[in-house]
C-alpha cells in the first residue's frame, strides 16, 4: 500500500510544508494538519455508497476528491503515510463509549499508536469532534505541551481514552490496545456502513 501513496498529493491536501522526518514534530504536525484539512463525515453511507479501505480509493476519496471520511478511511489514510515516512504505526479498535455504555459498544472505532523515543503515543484522525489533533501519551509520558483535553488511563486490562468537552470530562473509547489487521477493519467498516443499527446509517454526519 505505501508504495502506491501519492506523498506528494497528500501533503498538499493537508497544506504541511514541514518537516517529515521521524520526529514528534512531523507526528504531532501532520496530525494536526490532517484533522484541519480532511473533514469528519460520513455522506457515502447515508448515501449507501460502499465504503472503500484500499489505499487507491482513499486517495482518490480524501485526497483528490477533497471529501472527508470516518475513522476507518482517515486511520488507514494516515497510517500509510507514517509508514512512508518511517514510523512503524500499529492499528488497533476500539469501543465507543461516548454514545452508549461499554456493553453495548462494538469494536467500531480505529485509530493507531506509534512508538518514538522510547515513548508510545495514541494517534487518532478519525474521531471527529471527540478527537485530540496532538499526539496522546501512554504510560504516564508527559505531552511535549500544555493539553489537557484528552489523557489515557490505564483501567485493569483496558486503555481509556478520556476526552473533555464543555469543561467535562467523558470515557470517549475503550480498547485493550492488541494489534488489529486490515481485515479487521474490513469487517467493521461492513457493520458500521451497512448495519441499520449503525450510527451511521441512521444519520451521524458531520463536516466543516
Amino acid at each position: 500500500m505505501v508504495n502506491t501513496l501519492d506523498l506528494t498529493a497528500y501533503l498538499d491536501r493537508v497544506n504541511w510544508h514541514g518537516p517529515t522526518e521521524r520526529t514528534y514534530a512531523t507526528l504531532a504536525g501532520l496530525l494536526d494538519a490532517h484533522i484541519a484539512h480532511i473533514p469528519f463525515e460520513n455522506f457515502d453511507v447515508l448515501l449507501g455508497r460502499p465504503v472503500r479501505l484500499d489505499l487507491e480509493g482513499l486517495q482518490s476519496k480524501l485526497v483528490k476528491c477533497r471529501r472527508g471520511g470516518y475513522c476507518f478511511e482517515h486511520a488507514t489514510l494516515f497510517a500509510a503515510v507514517l509508514e512512508r515516512l518511517g514510523f512503524e504505526p500499529v492499528r488497533h479498535a476500539a469501543r465507543v463509549t461516548v454514545f452508549q455504555p461499554l456493553s453495548e459498544a462494538a469494536r467500531t472505532h480505529m485509530f493507531l499508536s506509534v512508538e518514538l523515543d522510547g515513548a508510545r503515543f495514541v494517534i487518532d484522525p478519525g474521531f471527529g469532534p471527540f478527537g485530540s489533533n496532538l499526539p496522546v501519551p501512554l504510560d504516564g509520558v508527559s505531552m511535549p505541551v500544555d493539553r489537557s483535553t484528552h489523557r489515557m488511563a490505564r483501567e485493569g486490562d483496558l486503555w481509556v481514552m478520556h476526552a473533555t468537552r464543555d469543561g467535562v470530562e467523558i470515557p470517549a473509547w475503550v480498547s485493550t490496545l492488541e494489534i488489529q489487521y486490515p481485515v479487521d477493519f474490513e469487517m467493521a467498516n461492513h457493520f458500521t456502513a451497512t448495519h441499520p443499527t449503525s450510527r451511521f446509517v441512521n444519520g451521524f454526519s458531520r463536516a466543516p
